[in-house]
């Protein structure tokens, strides 16, 4: 009879257990979209499939990766190809549901600068007002990539998506 108990308890502690998150389950790094081939598709429909990531991995993405896989995704510029940011943001999240899933994250805007700060740290102590000959002195200064650029460039716009979103 103990031995049932102790059976029975046993099965309920590892059913209660199992349905814990464990840190296993979390990914902290960036989704690679190379990896994916997405290059040597063929028509733009094909690369963008190739680039989809499906949300049950998006979801256990920190915060800081998501951001990350948010900045580098291929047609990420094509937000601002609309006329305007709301209506960019609505194309993009039909293909990609890698910004939903950001803008659920209530550390989104704080990681996105933390991003913009480690690709170039001073960039951030640059006023509005400052001109773009100023900002590439910076960046140049720091000797960053086309790579680095275009993410940063990425991150200030993921930056203008998340103020608008908090509104």
């Amino acid at each position: 009879m103990k031995v049932k108990v102790l059976l029975a308890g046993l099965a309920v502690l590892v059913i209660v257990l199992s349905g814990c998150s464990s840190g296993k389950d979390t990914i902290t790094e960036a989704f690679d979209y190379e990896a994916t081939g997405w290059r040597s598709k063929g028509t733009s429909q094909e690369k963008i499939e190739a680039c989809k990531i499906p949300e049950e991995t998006l979801a256990k993405m920190t915060t800081k990766a998501l951001v990350e896989t948010v900045v580098t995704y291929p047609y990420f510029t094509d937000v601002t190809a609309f006329d305007t940011l709301e209506m960019g943001v609505e194309a993009l999240n039909h293909n990609f549901g890698g910004l939903k899933e950001l803008m659920t994250r209530e550390d989104a805007y704080q990681c996105t600068l933390d991003l913009i700060n480690s690709i170039c740290p001073d960039i951030l102590d640059l006023k509005p007002e400052d001109d773009w000959d100023e900002f590439m002195k910076v960046f140049n200064e720091k000797n960053k990539t086309k790579f680095d650029i275009i993410n940063l460039i990425n991150a200030h716009t993921l930056l203008k998506i998340l103020k608008n979103d908090s509104k």
